[in-house]
């Protein structure tokens, strides 16, 4: 009758809650060995899909590998949430190398937990070696979580890797990781310190990377050089519909993908601040974008001689072209 299993370390409590019952019990005092709470009292029956959390606890390699051991035989779906100050590469390398063993874990979720810098390439890799594995989330080196899906779901993964202090040198390691993987449908790097070294890089090896859908790269701290970057590289992406660059307030940077070579580009630059010295680079980048089909520029700080300019150098693209 057991679907959910809430034990804290720190707290020293034990709470268990079931199907058939308005009645939750509580056990304080001592916690049993960290093996033996795993148990689950019983928690093996088929029933309901069912949880575990373990809050505030010790999470160590050996740990880790005898939970995952008792989970083994426990029917799904299966919730397993974890809670500790600091989870160590090790730990977290222990645990993902467990996952294959619980073909029945619908979510992990690492909550309020410390991850190390090397966190996002473990889980990142994680993408290509359980194939399971449809969602993974990191925020800010403290939450994690890991969605699976279940036989029945079609493939597709996505995975967002958000304040967590990637820059120019983790580029190139971690698009090699995303180049394992079959099909990401979207890919976050939001919120990291990319810059606009860090952006170009990430732009030159984006034809390895197999996105079939959103890749978001807001507020990496860039200026009119990445968006002129942008514009040089679209000729080279061919799986790209659609990008579009706000270097105002809102600091998007956000490009979509098709899983074919596209016939038709969009592209939309506002707030981008453009001095004259990058009119004639733009219209370069423009000119040798021979499927761009609407193009829009918004607020980009172009006056009229350097609009006049950009005009004459760019033809006209195919459907829509509006200056605002």
């Amino acid at each position: 009758w057991l679907f959910r299993l809430d034990i804290s370390f720190e707290s020293q409590h034990i709470l268990l809650r079931g199907d058939k019952t308005s009645r939750d019990m509580w056990a304080t005092g001592s916690l049993p060995d960290f093996p033996a709470a795993a148990e689950f009292l019983g928690f093996r029956q088929r029933c309901i899909p069912r949880s575990l959390c373990l809050s505030e606890c010790p999470l160590e390699p050996p740990s880790l590998t005898r939970l995952c051991a008792t989970l083994k035989d426990c029917p799904g779906p299966l919730e397993l949430q974890l809670s500790c100050e600091f989870l160590s590469d090790q730990s977290l390398e222990t645990l993902l190398d467990c996952l294959p063993q619980l073909p029945q874990l619908s979510l992990l979720q690492l909550s309020q937990t410390g991850l190390s810098p090397k966190s996002p390439f473990l889980l990142a890799n994680t993408l290509s070696l359980c194939p399971r594995v449809k969602k993974v989330d990191l925020r800010s080196l403290h939450h994690a979580t890991l969605h699976f899906r279940s036989n029945q779901e079609e493939e597709g993964m996505c995975c967002g890797f958000t304040g967590c202090s990637l820059s120019q040198e983790h580029v190139e390691s971690f698009c090699w990781l995303l180049s394992k993987c079959k099909d990401l449908s979207q890919v976050d790097l939001s919120a990291n310190l990319l810059g606009d070294s860090g952006l170009r890089c990430l732009l030159e090896c984006l034809p390895q990377v197999p996105i079939s859908g959103l890749l978001d790269l807001s507020h990496n701290s860039v200026s009119q050089e990445s968006a002129l970057y942008l514009v040089e590289t679209l000729p080279s992406c061919p799986r790209v519909r659609e990008a579009s660059v706000n270097l105002g307030s809102e600091q998007s940077f956000r490009i979509h993908f098709s899983r074919e070579d596209q016939a038709g580009k969009t592209l939309r630059l506002s707030e981008c601040s453009f001095r004259p010295e990058h009119v004639s680079r733009l219209a370069t980048g423009l000119s040798q974008s021979l499927q761009l089909t609407e193009l829009t520029l918004t607020q980009c700080c172009l006056g009229q001689k350097q609009l006049a300019i950009l005009l004459s150098l760019v033809g006209r693209p195919a459907g829509l072209f509006s200056l605002s």
